[in-house]
């Protein structure tokens, strides 16, 4: 990366209720610049690899030493996010329906 941050902290994700890995092992923890992501955003993809089977370490290096250009895919949870309610239904009909 040009930059020397993302502009974001990762954190390692705790283990299940039963003791058992977490699906996706490394979430943001931290946001540091003006950024559509959100701490608690889990990181499920770099450069369309899965994150499922990795550790966090693995995670972490994957960003610093994978290829470039990288694309991360996070999912945001839904607990705990505003969501906005659906926009107004149009006045005219869709002719397609």
């Amino acid at each position: 990366f040009r930059e020397k941050t993302l502009g974001f902290t990762l954190g390692r994700a705790p283990p299940k209720a039963d003791g058992s890995l977490p699906d996706f092992p490394a979430f943001v923890s931290e946001v540091h610049e003006d950024l559509v992501i959100r701490p608690g955003d889990l990181l499920s993809k770099v450069s369309g690899r899965t994150t499922s089977n990795l550790a966090f370490q693995q995670c972490v290096a994957a960003l610093k030493y994978g290829p470039r250009p990288a694309l991360l895919h996070l999912l945001a949870p839904l607990s705990g996010r505003e969501v906005l309610p659906p926009p107004p239904p149009d006045e005219e009909k869709n002719p397609f329906m």
